[in-house]
């Protein structure tokens, strides 16, 4: 009986046939190494899979985990931390994963394993926090941070920063950086403890552009 041989792999198959972590078959493929699927969506041809795996096996270093990443992004936007940017978070990384920035490579697709290579290119950018603001959403706490609030939101103060966060929406892009101080302290005055019930996602601006209560 005469045994086919596979002429089409996925990722898992490719990974298998070359001998190496699936992780490795992502980078490679994931950083242009090798082409893109030509097959169908996930699917190499054989003669493209068997191109050159040692230098599919070279490129890749780690992986790390979404946690290490995300300090070290943070660390990237300098320290101390500038005034009302909060630290990255390792579900941050996921997000930037969906964004086309970071290469998913395994693990949890919320908090994925990602190269270090191409964290520390994407630390390097200048626009890092532009990008940080406009595919990172924040968190109660973040959002906090970022708007320079502090403390426990009863009814009528979270009620306030949801109408703050919606003018701010609809008005000029600024950078919350930029609200007058005595607006500031109108937040300040309304708001007490932790902010809770507040999500709010950044624009490319750093202006918020979500809220859900």
């Amino acid at each position: 009986m005469v045994r086919s041989v596979r002429e089409v792999f996925d990722e898992g198959q490719a990974a298998g046939r070359l001998r190496m972590p699936v992780a490795a078959w992502r980078w490679a493929t994931g950083s242009g190494l090798v082409p893109g699927a030509d097959v169908g969506p996930g699917r190499w041809w054989r003669a493209v899979v068997e191109a050159d795996p040692e230098a599919v096996r070279a490129a890749l270093r780690g992986p790390i985990g979404a946690g290490v990443a995300a300090d070290r992004l943070t660390e990237a936007l300098g320290a101390p931390l500038p005034i009302l940017r909060p630290r990255v978070t390792a579900s941050g990384i996921g997000h930037l994963v969906k964004a086309g920035l970071l290469v998913y490579l395994g693990g949890d697709p919320q908090f994925p394993d990602i190269h270090p290579d191409q964290v520390a290119a994407l630390a390097r950018r200048r626009d890092l926090p532009a990008l940080l603001d406009r595919h990172v959403p924040l968190g109660p706490d973040q959002a906090a941070v970022r708007l320079g609030v502090r403390g426990d939101l009863d009814g009528g103060a979270q009620r306030f920063v949801e109408h703050f966060l919606r003018m701010w929406v609809d008005g000029a892009h600024r950078e919350p950086s930029q609200v007058s101080r005595s607006l500031r302290e109108r937040i300040h005055r309304e708001a007490s403890g932790r902010v809770s019930g507040l999500a709010a996602r950044t624009s490319a601006c750093g202006c918020v552009c979500a809220v859900r209560g």
